[in-house]
């Protein structure tokens, strides 16, 4: 009852074209990239950040200030936002589930991660300094938007499995308090956890 699905397919090879390096999720981070691969998401649930970088591809010869490139970025950040947000972790939660809140510190649910990233998040965006050479003989600039998660993430996530610990340690026998330990441990309760072996889910089974 722990176990995860796995995510859809990772294409390294694409992924390689544009991005100097294919990141794949591990156990306490959660790695998605956009259908494009112009952008990447990495959600550390260890130490409680989200951190979104879209590639602003150049045109051949030019320099941009960045106040130039960061405008070009937006969207496809705040899309790449909205994607993760979006995600589902079972049939009625999703993976980040009141774990974001905004200033006023309301949860940040999906249908108001647009102007929650527009208004909070993408004035302190940052833009690299250095141009990147993908593959694909494009030059990209990556720009980058950081999220904090609220600080009782690791609860709030940890109490969306409740239900289902209680019910797996009663019929084996075992201390729900063990189980949760465990699922610490492995995961972080990071639905998406997968490891090199490989093994999915919370426990990495």
């Amino acid at each position: 009852p722990l176990r995860v699905s796995r995510t859809k397919r990772f294409d390294k090879r694409e992924i390689e074209k544009k991005w100097d390096k294919a990141l794949r999720s591990t156990k306490k981070e959660w790695v998605a990239y956009s259908p494009t691969y112009d952008s990447r998401s990495i959600v550390n649930f260890e130490d409680g950040t989200i951190e979104v970088t879209a590639l602003v591809p150049l045109p051949k010869g030019e320099k941009k200030t960045a106040a130039e490139v960061l405008p070009a970025a937006q969207d496809e950040l705040v899309r790449q936002f909205e994607q993760i947000f979006a995600e589902r972790a079972g049939k009625t939660k999703t993976v980040l589930a009141d774990q974001v809140v905004n200033r006023a510190g309301k949860a940040v649910d999906p249908q108001a991660v647009k102007p929650f990233i527009q208004q909070e998040i993408l004035p302190s965006a940052t833009v690299d300094a250095k141009p990147v050479q993908s593959r694909d003989g494009v030059t990209r600039v990556k720009v980058t938007a950081k999220v904090k998660m609220a600080p009782d993430h690791i609860k709030k996530r940890a109490q969306q499995y409740l239900d289902v610990v209680a019910a797996s340690a009663q019929r084996f026998d075992v201390d729900p308090q063990l189980v949760l330990a465990v699922i610490q441990t492995e995961s972080y309760f990071n639905p998406k956890a997968q490891s090199h072996i490989p093994a999915y889910g919370l426990m990495q089974l």
